[in-house]
């Protein structure tokens, strides 16, 4: 289309739309999440339409955000200018010039945008939302919002569409001064409330799918296209022709019968007269195509069934590179890892895709709905110890983003994981969602594992916190505070310093000055009950290592603590014998000296031959020997153990959870061992462990003086023990700094039943 013929269109629709007349520059472009929460990398671009120059001197944006373009400033003819909040960082990723800043970031969650001429008149609007039926790629997964007709309404969800994803890693993504990928010269056909009958097919089904199509004045024909994946290879795009139906307006078409277990991936194209193009999915969403999967009924069970697809040839989408080796078998991501994390120990995580070529599926076992979880990232962990499950922000299952889905090889461990997340959500502090399933790989059923979710933004939302403080992961395995203190969150934007000042203050007071420095800087009761939880559950690994802390910089500006691999708690530690029980962790365990039973020096950690013992981290050592968060911590040791920790409460639930597991674990016993009866055995020693830890524990920490007495308060006749907030002798508190010290390495533990062996950390 010429320029000249091009304005005298624009000129037409503008008369036509009377009270929604828009000039010629229009908003065009609108990049307002970035990944790696680079939170100053917004920008807007202008687009001139017209065939001459345009003045925006004193032209200003408004709204959804504030800037005043200077005296002086034009945009070319059929040009572009861009307008960033930040210059100096845009620049950093993209090769153009940008005006700015503007000193109020856009929404994340949605605006409205007013461009103003001199005189304060609108010359163009635009909205945006950061869900559906706004493209959700923009937000935050790299993808910005571009406008697809200059000549169509700017606040309509039908005119904007995502630019092109990257196929490698989240990195920030558009089009700046240049066309927008998905520019067309006239509105295509938009494609709304596509639907499929049944929705959960069979394999003698056809799948009826119908969509309604708006626009259709100019309409010249609708498609379906479809494929099917079946045993991991997936088929050619086929085209069907829809046809409308006159009673309803509707569009439909069918696709054939398929096999069982073929997953069917379908989407809708429309095109106008004037050959404009859409795709519903469009071809830049996150999942770029709606998704079912064909199977037989599904067997009664007692857990989940998850399944899943890995594709290994996944047609790329329009303008992506086909992805090779080990990416296109597993949808993103590198192999290796290190537990929970899927990633080599010690290496920096590997980024992925924004969307993945693989599926999960999810079965309720109670209504036996099936879930689709499509173009998904499975990342499997190292030795064969389960897989990594991306979802996708506007798909979550359950509200978990990412889950691990495990099994540890000694089954014990996977029953006290479970158990120990109940332990903490009954205490009333944040943890993750656990829950059993069976699950498929490829068509191969590999056993019950334990989907697990893991602490990311997602979760931190679930706890009714704001979600851009800091993440920290504690590991045992990096050197000194920034090196054993993981950062999830905000790693572009900034380092630990927030980190360092609360490690310093805490190590620069004591008494009364450090008790403030907790209040001011902690979440006391949430805090204490963290750390409670692990000592009720001899959770000797929870102290310097396996754990998150969040820190809340907008919200509470509070720290708090969440746990992580549990499979050490219940009574097992790595140095333990076969139907052994461990129960005697000292409750000074974790504190400002705490010294190892005997007072041993050796072994990998300190505490000589004593397998569990471990000096406590940067958090436990000065806060579980503050006087007065101890208190806290002890009157949350004895409420948990009073009305959480009891044979009341986790009997039952225990011999409830062997029952739902008694098929399960036959099915992996007769699959390793070829024998079912050894794994319902097995399960049956392993439950009763758990009860005997329960019991023991309880009565070994209620004999404790310093529980005793809470029930005995101090300076009564009966105190066993001196008043806690009495002057005590002031303890050499070895002066370390937050930076310097190394872990040394970890011991191997070992194993306690059939396929148990070495345990690595997330």
């Amino acid at each position: 289309m010429t320029p000249l013929r091009f304005a005298t269109l624009l000129a037409i629709f503008c008369l036509i739309l009377g009270g929604r007349v828009r000039g010629a520059v229009v908003i065009n472009e609108i990049f307002y999440h970035s990944p790696e929460d680079l939170y100053d990398l917004q920008w807007i671009e202008l687009h001139n339409t017209a065939n001459q120059p345009a003045d925006l001197g004193g032209w200003s944006l408004v709204k959804g955000m504030a800037f005043t373009f200077p005296k002086g400033t034009s945009i070319d003819a059929g040009g572009y200018v861009v307008v960033a909040r930040n210059p100096a960082r845009f620049r950093e990723y993209y090769r153009v010039p940008a005006l700015g800043p503007f000193p109020r970031g856009m929404s994340r969650g949605g605006a409205k945008i007013e461009l103003l001429d001199a005189q304060g008149k609108r010359v163009d609007m635009a909205q945006y939302k950061d869900r559906a039926p706004w493209p959700v790629s923009a937000d935050g997964a790299s993808a910005s919002l571009e406008r697809i007709c200059p000549l169509a309404p700017g606040d309509s969800p039908d005119n904007w569409a995502a630019s092109p994803l990257p196929a490698d890693a989240p990195k920030p993504a558009g089009t700046p001064e240049k066309a927008n990928s998905v520019y067309s010269a006239t509105l295509p056909p938009a494609v709304g409330n596509v639907t499929l009958s049944p929705t959960d097919p069979a394999p003698d089904q056809l799948l009826h799918v119908q969509a309604e199509i708006k626009n259709k004045d100019t309409l010249k024909d609708v498609t379906l296209l479809y494929r099917t994946l079946a045993k991991g290879m997936e088929g050619p795009e086929t085209p069907v022709e829809m046809t409308e139906d006159p009673a309803t307006g509707r569009f439909a078409a069918d696709i054939p019968a398929q096999k069982a277990t073929a997953l069917v991936r379908y989407r809708i194209k429309a095109t106008n007269r004037d050959g404009a193009v859409r795709f519903s999915p469009a071809e830049n969403d996150l999942c770029p195509t709606f998704s079912a999967y064909v199977h037989t009924k599904w067997e009664a069970a007692k857990i989940p069934f998850g399944l899943i697809l890995h594709v290994r040839n996944a047609q790329p989408a329009p303008g992506q590179p086909r992805l090779t080796g080990f990416r296109a078998l597993f949808g993103g991501g590198a192999a290796g890892g290190d537990g929970l994390s899927g990633r080599s120990r010690g290496a920096p995580q590997q980024p992925l895709p924004p969307r993945g070529s693989s599926a999960f599926i999810y079965v309720d076992p109670t209504s036996g709905k099936t879930t689709v979880f499509d173009h998904v990232n499975v990342i499997p962990r190292d030795n064969d110890r389960g897989y990594k499950v991306h979802f996708h922000k506007d798909q979550t299952l359950n509200g978990m983003s990412v889950a691990s889905v495990i099994f540890e090889g000694n089954e014990r461990f996977l029953l006290a994981e479970y158990l120990a997340y109940d332990v903490y959500h009954r205490a009333g502090n944040g943890a993750a969602q656990a829950q059993f399933m069976r699950l498929w790989v490829d068509g191969r059923m590999v056993g019950y594992h334990l989907m697990l979710e893991n602490p990311n933004k997602s979760f931190i939302r679930r706890n009714k916190l704001r979600d851009d403080g800091n993440l920290y992961k504690i590991i045992w395995y990096g050197n000194g505070l920034e090196g054993t203190h993981e950062k999830r969150t905000n790693v572009h934007s900034g380092g630990h310093e927030d980190l360092v000042d609360v490690v310093e203050k805490l190590q620069q007071t004591s008494g009364d000055a450090q008790w403030q420095v907790i209040k001011d800087n902690f979440d006391v009761n949430q805090v204490a009950t963290y750390f409670a939880v692990n000592m009720v559950l001899s959770h000797w690994d929870g102290y310097f290592n396996n754990y998150f802390t969040y820190h809340d910089t907008h919200g509470t500006k509070k720290w708090t603590m969440y746990p992580w691999d549990q499979d050490k708690t219940w009574g097992y530690h790595d140095g333990i014998m076969p139907g052994e029980v461990f129960t005697d962790m000292p409750l000074t365990y974790g504190m400002e000296g705490d010294v190892a039973p005997g007072g041993g020096r050796g072994g990998f950690f300190g505490g000589g031959n004593v397998m569990w013992w471990r000096r406590g981290g940067y958090f436990s050592r000065p806060l579980l020997a503050n006087p007065q968060f101890r208190k806290v911590f002890l009157t949350r040791v004895k409420e948990i153990l009073d009305t959480v920790y009891t044979k009341e409460i986790y009997f039952p639930l225990m011999d409830d959870l062997a029952q739902r597991l008694s098929e399960d674990v036959k099915l992996r016993a007769k699959s390793n061992w070829g024998n079912a009866n050894a794994g319902e055995a097995n399960l049956a020693q392993n439950i009763e462990l758990l009860k005997t830890h329960l019991v023991k524990r309880r009565e070994f920490l209620l004999a404790q003086d310093e529980l005793r007495a809470l029930a005995n308060p101090p300076g009564s006749a009966t105190s066993p023990v001196p008043p806690l907030d009495q002057p005590q002798q002031p303890q050499a508190r070895p002066r370390v700094s937050p930076r310097r010290p190394a872990a040394p390495p970890r011991a191997t533990p070992a194993p306690t039943s059939p396929g148990a062996g070495p345990r690595s950390s997330p």
